[in-house]
């Protein structure tokens, strides 16, 4: 959702999730998704497996997707 955010565009923002979950129970079911995002808009009802984590920095058990890049 880069360049959407959930402030300035909630409705679209979650608009996107939305479809995202209809497609991932549907034509895509047989699919895994990963979604990484700063925000993250969980479905209200849902016959999947789901599950959340947050990458830190200062954790090993939950570590970030680029292990050297600290940001700016």
């Amino acid at each position: 959702m880069k360049n959407i955010s959930e402030h300035e565009n909630e409705e679209q923002f979650r608009g996107f999730y939305k479809l995202l979950y209809e497609l991932s129970e549907t034509e895509l079911k047989n699919h895994q998704f990963i979604v990484i995002d700063k925000e993250l808009i969980e479905p209200d009802i849902y016959s999947r497996q789901f599950s959340r984590r947050y990458m830190t920095t200062d954790n090993p058990e939950y570590p970030p997707l680029i292990p050297y890049y600290k940001g700016m």
